[in-house]
């Protein structure tokens, strides 16, 4: 979802198990990704609360492959905002 000053959210559908973990599916082949029910918490977009995940999470989500462009902006934003960390490389850039 985007508007029209370019700010973007990401929305993912989610299947819910009994526990209340979030699941979403990744690929046909049968991927799949886990949002652990105790990393959720509520957020905004404008004046609507929303279901989010934990900037932890967000930060964990990001670990383990090399990031474009977009990725580094929303890491450093992240980093800002939460104090999650960046790699030695990423901090000063």
């Amino acid at each position: 979802m985007r508007d029209q000053g370019g700010r973007q959210v990401d929305l993912h559908l989610l299947t819910f198990d009994e526990y209340g973990n979030g699941w979403q599916q990744l690929s046909d082949a049968g991927a799949w990704g886990l949002y652990p029910v105790g990393e959720r918490v509520t957020g905004a977009v404008g004046d609507v609360e929303v279901a989010c995940i934990s900037a932890e999470l967000q930060h964990r989500f990001h670990l383990g492959w090399e990031w474009d462009e977009k990725a580094k902006h929303d890491m450093r934003l992240l980093h800002e905002r939460f104090a999650t960390p960046l790699p030695p490389d990423y901090a000063a850039n």
